[in-house]
C-alpha cells in the first residue's frame, strides 16, 4: 500500500507529540510492507529529501513571507499540495495529522480520488478552553470541516473520542481509538547524571524535578512554579528544570523572577532530542500538571526512562496512569497537591522505586507495532467499503 501522511511537524521539527507519533507510525507501517510519503515542513540544516526504509520524506519550503499565523498555515498547505502533485504517485490512502494540514488533505481528496484519513491528536476547544475569537473560530472550523471530509478519524484516548463526538457531533462508529506506542528501546543509554546535572548548573546532591512540553496555558507549566516554593520549604535540595519553549515564557520567567526562584529553577528552552533523553534519564521525577491533554505522551516517555510521573487528573493522562500503581494524579490547579505528590516520591525511595517498576511493565503494552497494525486495518476497512 502506498500512503500518503501530512504532518507540519515531523523530526527533527519536533514541537508535540505529532512529530514522534507520525515518525514511529510511518516506521512501522514500513515495516509492514508499505511504502510511506510523508510531507512535511523544512527545517534548517536538514535535507529537503530523506528515505529510510521506504519511508520518503519531502520538505517544503513556504516561498513567500507571511505576516501571521493563519496566512502562514495557508501558505504552507498551498506548498503541500504543489509537492503532492508534483510527486505523481498513485497513492492509495491519504493520512493527515491535525487540522493545520486539512485544507491540503482535502484538496488532495479530491484531487487524488482517494480516502482521507484523519487523526486529531487534540482539538482547539480543549486548548483555548472556549472558541472565543476570530483566530480560534477559524482553527474550530477548520477542524470541523476534516471531520466532515474523512473517511475514518483516528483519535488516541477515549477522552478525546468522546470531545469530538460532543463538540461536533460525529457519529460514534466513525471513530478509532488507537493508542500511541512508545520506543522503549530508544532510550536504552547510560547517563552520567553528575555530569549532566553539572551541565545544567544543578549541585550532584540536588534532586530534579522535571517538566517537559510547551510552555503554554494548556501545559499547566505555571502551576509547577507556584508549587516549587512549597517543595524547597521542605527539602532544599531539590532543583526544578523546565524544557521547552512557548508563548508564555516571558510570563513564567517573570513570576519565577517574582518569586525569587531563579537559584532553584533552571529553563533550557528548546532542546534537541539527544539532549532531551539525557536531561529525563538525569531527573527524579517528572510532572505533567496540563489543565488539557488529550493524550500525554510525555507520561509514557518518563515511565520508560525509569523516573516516576506525576500527571494531572483530567483527559487522557487518566487512562495511561493508574493513579498509586505506576504514577500520581494531582489536580493542577492545586499547587499544594502538587508539591505534596513531588515530596512524596522524592522523599521516599522505596516508594519511587515501586511506581517504577510498574510504569516499566505497563510501557511495555504501548507498542508502535500494535499502532500500526491497528492503522492499517482501518485503511483497508475505508478501501474495501
Amino acid at each position: 500500500m502506498k500512503i500518503l501522511h501530512l504532518t507540519w511537524e515531523y523530526p527533527p521539527r519536533i514541537v508535540g507529540g505529532i512529530s514522534r507519533h507520525v515518525y514511529y507510525l510511518a516506521q512501522e507501517l514500513a515495516n509492514l510492507g508499505n511504502e510511506v510519503y510523508i510531507v512535511t515542513l523544512e527545517f534548517p540544516n536538514t535535507p529537503f529529501e530523506e528515505t529510510h526504509n521506504n519511508v520518503y520524506v519531502y520538505r517544503v519550503k513556504v516561498e513567500f513571507p507571511s505576516y501571521d499565523f493563519l496566512t502562514w498555515v495557508y501558505a504552507f498547505n498551498h506548498f503541500f499540495e504543489k509537492k503532492v502533485a508534483m510527486l505523481n504517485r498513485s497513492f492509495d490512502i491519504i493520512h493527515i495529522h491535525d487540522w493545520l494540514v486539512a485544507p491540503a488533505g482535502i484538496s488532495l481528496k479530491y484531487f487524488l480520488k482517494k480516502p482521507l484519513i484523519l487523526t486529531l491528536h487534540s482539538l482547539e476547544i480543549g486548548r483555548v478552553g472556549s472558541i472565543s475569537n476570530p483566530v480560534s473560530s477559524v482553527i474550530s472550523s477548520i477542524e470541523w470541516w476534516s471531520t466532515y471530509e474523512a473517511k475514518k478519524i483516528i483519535t488516541t484516548t477515549n477522552f478525546m473520542k468522546q470531545e469530538i463526538i460532543n463538540h461536533f457531533k460525529v457519529p460514534e462508529n466513525k471513530i478509532e481509538i488507537i493508542f500511541n506506542g512508545i520506543n522503549v528501546n530508544g532510550y536504552n543509554m547510560q547517563v552520567d547524571k553528575n555530569e549532566i546535572k553539572r551541565k545544567l548548573g544543578i549541585p550532584e546532591h540536588c534532586k530534579i524535578v522535571l517538566f517537559v512540553g510547551r510552555i503554554t496555558e494548556q501545559k499547566g507549566v505555571k502551576y509547577l512554579v507556584e508549587a516549587s516554593p512549597y517543595v524547597l520549604k521542605n527539602n532544599s535540595n531539590v532543583r526544578f528544570v523546565i524544557v521547552g519553549d512557548g508563548w508564555q515564557i516571558n510570563e513564567i520567567k517573570q513570576r519565577i523572577n517574582d518569586l525569587n526562584l531563579n537559584w532553584a529553577i533552571k529553563l533550557t528552552g528548546y532542546v534537541d532530542d539527544f539532549t532531551l533523553k539525557q536531561i529525563i534519564k538525569s531527573a527524579d521525577v517528572l510532572v505533567a500538571p496540563s489543565i488539557y491533554e488529550p493524550f500525554g505522551l510525555v507520561a509514557l516517555e518518563g515511565m520508560a526512562n525509569g523516573i516516576p510521573v506525576i500527571v494531572s487528573n483530567i483527559g487522557g493522562f487518566k487512562e495511561i496512569v493508574e493513579h498509586n500503581v505506576d504514577g500520581l494524579h494531582v489536580n493542577p490547579f492545586n499547587v499544594h497537591e502538587i508539591a505534596s505528590a513531588i515530596l512524596s516520591v522524592i522523599n521516599n525511595e522505596e516508594y519511587a522505586k515501586y511506581l517504577i517498576n510498574n510504569a516499566r511493565n505497563k510501557v511495555l503494552k504501548f507498542s508502535w507495532k500494535e499502532a500500526a497494525k491497528r492503522t492499517l486495518e482501518v485503511y483497508k476497512s475505508v478501501l474495501e467499503n
